[in-house]
């Protein structure tokens, strides 16, 4: 899951002053979702000096809504790559949470949370769950997506669970997924609401209702895992599923195939309707 509808591209190369001037200058281009802007996003990450760090945090508390938007965006993945930590993690929380505490606007509010979610500080967790019953579906597409990062507290689990039936899809499917795949807790609550999902007219957070489900070796997901394989839906996912239900941690490297797949489940489970 790669964590959201905004585009996030890192690309590494040497700069100038000026051009680190032109580069936070970028970011404030276009709107929220501008493709030029998170490019420039991006690249303030990867560069990733104290400095613009500095610069990125002074913006959190400028007047322009604008800016401590992309302050959030640029301090809560800064420099952060595979197996690093964020070096001034402290410093990020800190200005993450006070933002949070007082912010209105909704382009602002969103990437504060989402940057609550990227850092993971426990404190951030009642700033995010206030906002669930937000009125725009962005805020509740980021409250999702940050309760994901806590997704096994008994609170964030009660308020991804509203989120799952939300109106907007997407919001739905990421509260899914949260719920499903990133929470280990299992629960009769959480059963009943991933089987809410299996009859999500969004294909993607049905997918996801089944995967919560088949982690949880649930049979409900197994009917809808063996229509998925019948109609050539051997993708990610139902593959996935399937070798849940079978107690594996991994797809066999024998299966070739959506029918060796199913071959494998029939065997399982030789009295579900194949």
């Amino acid at each position: 899951r790669a964590g959201g509808r905004r585009s996030q591209v890192n690309l590494s190369f040497l700069m100038t002053e000026q051009s680190i001037d032109e580069l936070f200058d970028a970011t404030l281009r276009g709107d929220p979702y501008d493709d030029n802007a998170w490019v420039a996003v991006g690249k303030l990450r990867e560069i990733a000096t104290r400095e613009i760090f500095d610069r990125a945090l002074a913006w959190a508390i400028s007047e322009e809504p604008k800016k401590r938007q992309r302050s959030m965006d640029i301090i809560s993945q800064f420099a952060v790559k595979p197996a690093s930590q964020h070096p001034y993690l402290r410093e990020a929380c800190d200005a993450a949470v006070a933002v949070a505490a007082t912010e209105s606007d909704q382009f602002a509010l969103a990437a504060t949370i989402f940057a609550l979610g990227h850092l993971g500080d426990a404190r951030g967790l009642p700033l995010i769950i206030r906002h669930t019953y937000h009125t725009d579906c962005e805020v509740r597409y980021a409250v999702a997506f940050a309760l994901g990062n806590f997704a096994n507290d008994e609170q964030a689990i009660e308020h991804l669970m509203v989120l799952m039936a939300d109106v907007d899809e997407d919001v739905r499917d990421w509260a899914t997924f949260a719920v499903g795949t990133q929470s280990d807790v299992d629960t009769p609550e959480i059963r009943a609401a991933l089987n809410e999902r299996l009859n999500d007219p969004f294909w993607d957070a049905k997918l996801e209702g089944i995967m919560g489900l088949a982690k949880r070796r649930d049979m409900r997901a197994l009917p809808h895992i063996i229509e998925a394989l019948k109609n050539g839906q051997w993708v990610y996912g139902i593959t996935e599923s399937a070798y849940l239900m079978l107690g594996l941690d991994r797809e066999p490297a024998e299966w070739k195939s959506g029918d060796d797949c199913l071959a494998a489940l029939q065997k399982a489970y030789p009295s579900s309707s194949f």
